[in-house]
């Protein structure tokens, strides 16, 4: 059916066409930069897709032959097309689509079609959608008394796919102690409450926060997961309303925030906006509706800017092509190599930041830094991982002591995992895992080598991550190398020169004769050679000088899983290192730090500088340094096991990295489990007459006492591994 107001006129009200009105607008919406979220594009491309679609089929309705008579086909289908396109980023969709009218498309469409009277939110469309047959299940397993955990984590994870990780909640009840609210979403109408997903009550949720500041009725955006209490297991979600941000509800409410108050009221006069908030969304509708011929003023000189920059860079590109018609051949072939390696990086450099995620930021708090790393940990990474902040505390303070940090353990209990755990947790954290090689011999197998021939240096990925960490750029980015399965060759063979550098003051490796280098220098600098020359003379220059110094903001890692194929750690490499072995969890551990996470997504606040920052002087450690050296005292009838001067400056600045006085008391005895025990090599015959009194002297430190009985109740040799 079609009304008719005047000749100049058409409303189309036929159901087959308004279905589409909520879907276009949103189109229109994101291409006037109105930033609707992104799964709401998604899904509305899809459906202007079908509608256009709908109108190229040779066999239309005749409602549908009607409508599109106005067009021509041929730019419908090449809209399809670029709607359906999907190697183009959103920035070139967007440009794609105005050029070819998509405005005019969608603004036509909403003059000329009514809109229908009741239109679902897209939330009740959701429910309506593949997560129905979830939700049947929920409803029966609830009325069963038999709500299980793992359905409503499959509901809570689709959630998240269609709502994202945060949520909106009209607030319903504060408390000292409580909030509660009621999930909405944002419509055209303003903001709406959600319905409970399958029971037909209010979907209201509560969750503790003391002396919250929220006001009721007021619109927050929170973080939420799925709800593991058994008893309010029905409500799906628990909503973290602790670390909750109110959102503005208000065009006034925007304009106290971005303006100052002298410029606002002129702004109120200009715009003739009510004293009285209204709904943003309510109040921008009905004044882009009665300011419709600026907007399309607007629009009509957004078209022209476009098209004179257009004209503009097909000028500078057929000025391009004149000059390159000059080019010699030889620099033309230049030309297209310096075209394609800056290609490359911009791919290379895309596809790092499609990887880039949105997350929340948390300041440094020194007090409770481990904490919050370790629940960051375990909320950030689907894997959910849990380590106990013991271990979390030892990882953290060796790495910033820049101790060769080696990662022990049964296979599976999360030694790689903690490395890229610790990055996710943390800002500016780099990190670079290299698979060691059984066949590694020497230090070339991990640095790389110079080649005579093609007089360039060859390096590997551990040496490319070392040229990365030295780049100006990176200095404030604090680089994890890790060497996965360390001991699958003789580390104090292909790591010896690395740990012979860290011991110097200048912290140097020597990667070929310096003449190499020399030469590269007067290469690049009358650059009378072939390209592939050229390109290797810049590396050397700028990447790979003949003498590298190791840059301060690397920190070595390494795992090492202990069975019999592979090689085991020497004296040198143990006596360089801190040893943290991580063991698998029983369940009532993992219980007990589950109750203590907090529920938070994002990231630490973190650069080089903080994170190389002591808390207490070496003097003010060197107590706890005295009871470190009693232990180590134990053994000093032992060839290698007490301490040396090194072992105890390692112990010295670790401590000194402590957030407070009192962490270090039960620090000592993860120090005495990482750097006193693994040093131990003893027979059994020759620690009877000792025994008593270690394990007298050692009985106060309970896993590293733990660990001590294990060692001693093999057979022949008292040993770490």
């Amino acid at each position: 059916m079609v009304l008719t107001t005047n000749e100049n006129e058409v409303l189309w009200t036929d159901s087959e066409i308004s279905q589409y009105y909520s879907a276009i607008q949103i189109l229109q919406n994101w291409l006037l930069d109105k930033q609707p979220t992104s799964q709401l594009v998604e899904n509305a491309e899809k459906e202007v897709v079908e509608f256009l679609k709908a109108g190229t089929k040779g066999k239309r309705k005749k409602i549908f032959k009607d409508y599109f008579s106005q067009y021509d086909l041929e730019k419908l289908k090449q809209l399809i097309s670029i709607l359906t396109y999907t190697e183009d980023s959103a920035m070139q969709k967007k440009a794609k689509l105005i050029e070819m009218g998509m405005l005019i498309v969608t603004k036509d469409y909403l003059e000329k079609v009514v809109s229908p009277i009741k239109l679902e939110s897209v939330y009740v469309n959701w429910l309506q959608g593949d997560i129905k047959s979830v939700l049947e299940k929920l409803k029966e397993e609830y009325e069963n008394d038999k709500l299980s955990e793992e359905l409503v984590k499959t509901f809570t994870k689709a959630f998240r796919k269609f709502n994202g990780k945060k949520l909106f909640l009209r607030i319903t009840e504060v408390t000292n102690k409580f909030v509660g609210g009621i999930p909405v979403e944002l419509t055209e109408d303003g903001y709406k409450d959600m319905q409970h997903p399958f029971l037909d009550i209010p979907w209201e949720v509560s969750a503790p926060a003391e002396n919250a500041s929220f006001e009721i009725g007021e619109i927050v955006e929170a973080y939420y997961n799925e709800s593991r209490n058994e008893h309010y297991r029905h409500l799906l979600i628990y909503v973290e309303f602790r670390s909750a941000t109110s959102i503005a509800q208000s065009l006034p409410d925007i304009l106290e925030v971005i303006l100052k108050p002298a410029k606002n009221e002129n702004i109120r006069e200009i715009l003739e906006i009510p004293e009285e908030p209204t709904l943003l969304e309510d109040y921008i509708v009905k004044r882009l509706m009665e300011r419709s011929e600026p907007l399309k003023n607007h629009v009509n000189q957004e078209f022209e800017n476009l098209n004179n920059q257009l004209q503009e860079v097909e000028r500078k590109q057929q000025q391009l092509q004149d000059e390159q018609t000059n080019l010699d051949e030889d620099s033309k072939r230049w030309l297209e190599i310096m075209k394609k390696i800056e290609k490359y990086k911009r791919v290379d450099q895309g596809e790092k930041n499609l990887t880039d995620e949105e997350y929340e930021i948390y300041n440094y708090e020194r007090d409770s830094f481990i904490k919050t790393l370790q629940s960051l940990i375990y909320h950030n990474d689907e894997q959910q991982l849990i380590y106990q902040e013991d271990i979390i505390r030892s990882f953290m303070y060796s790495l910033q002591a820049n101790v060769l940090t080696v990662l022990a353990g049964p296979s599976g209990t999360g030694k790689s995992s903690i490395v890229h755990a610790f990055a996710r947790a943390l800002e500016n954290v780099e990190v670079r895992m290299v698979p060691v090689q059984s066949s590694w011999t020497d230090t070339q197998d991990l640095l790389g080598y110079f080649h005579p021939t093609d007089k360039a240096f060859v390096p590997t990925p551990f040496m490319e991550a070392l040229a990365e960490a030295n780049k100006e750029e990176n200095a404030q980015k604090i680089f994890l190398i890790c060497l996965d399965e360390m001991n699958l060759a003789h580390v104090e063979y292909y790591f010896s020169e690395i740990l012979s550098a860290r011991e110097g003051r200048t912290k140097e490796i020597h990667l070929y004769p310096k003449r190499h280098w020399e030469t590269a220098k007067l290469i690049l600098e009358e650059g009378k050679v072939d390209v592939e020359r050229l390109q290797s003379a810049r590396e050397l220059v700028e990447d790979y000088p003949p003498v590298f110094e190791i840059p301060t903001n690397v920190r070595f890692i390494g795992t090492l899983n202990m069975d019999h194929t592979v090689k085991p750690l020497s004296p040198k490499v143990i006596d360089r290192s801190f040893i943290i072995e991580i063991n698998h969890l029983n369940i009532q551990e993992k219980k007990e730090i589950l109750a203590s996470l907090q529920e938070i997504e994002g990231k630490i606040a973190m650069n080089y500088q903080t994170f190389t920052k002591t808390n207490f002087e070496e003097n003010s450690v060197q107590q706890y340094i005295d009871k470190l050296q009693e232990i180590s005292n134990l053994f000093e009838s032992y060839p290698n096991a007490p301490l040396n001067s090194r072992g105890l400056k390692h112990l010295k600045t670790i401590l000194t990295y402590c957030q407070q006085q009192i962490e270090m008391e039960g620090l000592i005895d993860r120090l005495i489990y990482g750097k006193i025990l693994p040093r131990l090599e003893i027979k059994k015959s020759d620690f009877v007459q000792q025994e008593s009194i270690v394990f007298n002297q050692m009985k106060h430190y309970p896993k590293s006492f733990e660990k001590l009985q294990k060692m001693n109740n093999s057979k022949h040799t008292i040993t770490f591994w």
